[in-house]
């Protein structure tokens, strides 16, 4: 359950929006804007404290579209969402969570109040209410720093008592520009993307800037709708970290607004590119557990059924190069595939592994999350890290250091890859061809990785 504090509340055919003007949760919302819930009916009661407290389901946060109240569609609204509430569910079907949204009323019950308050609510209304010119509520109403603060109090009391909202719908048009950031991920419950997601979110923040999610891991399908729906309409630009797209797909990639794509297999030359060393961080991380004395080193999250799918066939290619490198066969026993990289495909990884007779001396894993499945299934085992098996993970996620032992892994540096995304996109966004392009008019970028290495890695020389 998420709270949110608003000011206004509309209902219609198209579903309800509500303005945020305070943050109760900070996971809610960044900064001030709207929230509007698409295909969704509120249910609304007063309670004692003069609040009015409504349920929102299926909630997308839009901002920059102000829309005001009004009661006959709010009652048509709750009628409508008591013969949803009540309606007979598919078996296996839930109602989706819900959204607690507080709203807020003021009670000023002069006659202007009431008057005003029946129609939208102008600059020249608060600038009557306040005694001053509608130039001087603009001033403040923009923050601009040249008003006297008596002034600027008289002109926000007018404001909060008459309900006035800024129409950032008509400024971002005069602007030409929303601030909205748009993110698109494949799967935010990866410690990889969540991380990156968290430290674009930071650098958004530094530049006054808001970020808004889409996730699109599900298929090809939803990551073109991405590319080219509504939600694309919604921001001024996006930074987009595809996995089932790749090179092939160019023809049907194509849009018309700043677009910078995190990755390898979406290297495409008329877009700015964010790379990760994918290939490079794992030749290092499989020529250290050679330098440690393992020579039958596996890999676990293999995707053996399609060679251009997300990082898998470039950390395959730097774990063979290293190999390579250093002499040793390339054994496809111990290429390790797992379709979906958590905590129990890693597990089940090791577990066909030693079942069917396979016991390497090290292990470099895709992520993490494989990383800690498979120790866990090692030690069930009796196999002891790193005395008997060497291990080595890709993030470098918080969770990798807090382990027993604590795992080595390679850090893909996501913060400069959010740092430097940002940049790129910003100046596409203000008109700016950034300093990384290259003579093709765009830049490709690739933020170096570093091995960190802990316990599970340790020289059999120490404890």
């Amino acid at each position: 359950m998420r709270i949110v504090a608003v000011r206004q509340i509309h209902v219609d055919a198209f579903g309800v929006a509500v303005r945020v003007f305070e943050e109760v949760d900070e996971q809610v919302a960044v900064g001030v804007g709207w929230l509007r819930f698409h295909g969704a009916l509120p249910s609304a009661r007063w309670n004692d404290d003069g609040y009015n407290v409504v349920l929102l389901y299926d909630a997308l946060m839009i901002f920059n579209d102000a829309i005001r109240v009004s009661p006959s569609s709010q009652r048509e609204s709750l009628q409508r969402y008591k013969r949803w509430k009540n309606a007979k569910l598919p078996h296996n079907h839930s109602r989706a969570p819900y959204t607690v949204a507080v709203l807020t009323t003021h009670h000023r019950h002069d006659e202007e109040t009431s008057m005003i308050q029946q129609r939208h609510v102008t600059m020249h209304d608060v600038a009557r209410r306040a005694g001053v010119s509608v130039k001087t509520v603009s001033n403040v109403v923009n923050d601009y720093p040249f008003v006297r603060d008596s002034t600027r109090a008289k002109v926000l009391a007018a404001i909060d008592e008459l309900g006035y909202s800024l129409n950032m719908t008509a400024k971002n048009l005069r602007q030409g520009h929303s601030n909205i950031i748009g993110l698109s991920i494949p799967d935010p419950r990866m410690p990889y993307f969540a991380e990156l997601s968290a430290y674009v979110m930071e650098e958004a923040r530094v530049r006054g800037k808001h970020v808004i999610f889409n996730p699109s891991g599900v298929d090809r399908q939803t990551e073109l709708d991405v590319l080219h729906g509504s939600f694309s309409t919604l921001t001024d630009g996006l930074i987009f970290s595809p996995l089932h797209l790749n090179t092939s797909d160019a023809a049907d990639i194509h849009v018309d607004y700043p677009l910078v794509i995190i990755g390898e297999h979406l290297r495409l030359d008329t877009y700015d590119r964010v790379l990760t060393e994918n290939t490079t961080g794992f030749r290092n991380a499989t020529a250290r557990l050679i330098e440690l004395g393992c020579r039958r080193i596996a890999i676990i999250g293999v995707h053996e059924w399609e060679q251009d799918y997300g990082s898998s066939p470039y950390r395959l290619k730097g774990y063979r190069q290293a190999l390579a490198a250093a002499g040793l066969p390339n054994d496809p026993a111990l290429e390790i595939p797992a379709v979906i990289w958590y905590q129990p495909d890693g597990a089940d990884a090791v577990a066909r592994m030693l079942d069917g007779g396979i016991r390497p001396d090290g292990i470099v894993c895709m992520n993490d999350l494989l990383a800690m499945g498979a120790m866990q299934e090692l030690a069930r085992r009796g196999i002891c890290v790193p005395q008997d098996v060497k291990v080595i993970g890709y993030d470098d996620s918080t969770d990798s250091q807090y382990l027993s032992p604590s795992l080595s892994s390679v850090d893909p540096n996501l913060r400069e890859v959010a740092r430097m995304s940002l940049e790129l996109l910003c100046d596409r966004i203000e008109g700016r061809v950034p300093e990384e392009a290259g003579p093709d008019g765009y830049a490709e970028v690739v933020v170096p990785s570093r091995l960190v290495e802990r316990e599970s890695s340790a020289p059999d020389s120490l404890p």
